[in-house]
């Protein structure tokens, strides 16, 4: 009986290795993960203080995009609950920011309603309607809630105190952002993803 030289044995061994079908996957596993190392990352958004303002916020259980117009009335009259979702929620791991949806309002003209209103968390300016394009957002003041890997959890009204243009409640019958986010907050799923919003139509872009 013939002994086969070691050398030779870790030659053949090597080659059916490299022949296996299980090898050629491990090295497409290994180019898929040099192109995701490599690949171009989305920008991160500047707020209108000149902030990096990541979205959605990668230390947050959910980030909470509030779409606005500064000349939005529906919107405007929103601006206390606003403030007040920010300030009851930002303890339980949520972040918020306020995105105004203007192309032809300069960051000067923002920044000055941003004051005058007393937003508590950072503004962005969607100029190019970017954030507006990835949530299918459509109205002022609409509210789209995102997952920390970017999915859509809720997408809708911040509640129903208007119900219909110049009908407004004493007070709302469904205050279905704060529901959202409160089963966000207690790790169930939000029953109603979805509802419709008053307000003013988000224009496209010119």
């Amino acid at each position: 009986m013939s002994i086969e030289p070691l050398s030779e044995i870790y030659v053949n061994s090597t080659v059916k290795f490299m022949n296996a079908p299980c090898f050629s996957s491990i090295l497409t596993m290994i180019g898929l993960a040099a192109m995701a190392a490599t690949a171009p990352s989305a920008p991160v958004p500047v707020d209108l203080a000149g902030a990096r303002c990541p979205i959605p916020s990668p230390r947050a259980k959910a980030t909470v995009l509030f779409f606005v117009a500064h000349d939005c009335p529906i919107a405007n009259a929103y601006a206390p609950e606003i403030n007040r979702i920010v300030g009851g929620y930002s303890p339980k791991q949520m972040a918020f920011r306020v995105v105004y949806v203007e192309t032809d309002a300069g960051d000067g003209v923002l920044k000055k309603h941003a004051k005058d209103y007393g937003f508590r968390c950072p503004e962005v300016h969607d100029s190019g309607h970017r954030l507006v394009t990835l949530t299918g957002a459509a109205t002022t003041p609409e509210a789209v809630v995102l997952s920390a890997s970017g999915k859509v959890l809720y997408r809708g009204r911040i509640d129903d105190q208007y119900a219909g243009f110049g009908l407004r409640r004493n007070a709302p019958k469904h205050r279905d952002l704060r529901n959202a986010l409160d089963s966000i907050a207690q790790g169930r799923p939000v029953s109603i993803a979805r509802t419709p919003v008053l307000g003013c139509a988000i224009p496209p872009l010119h």
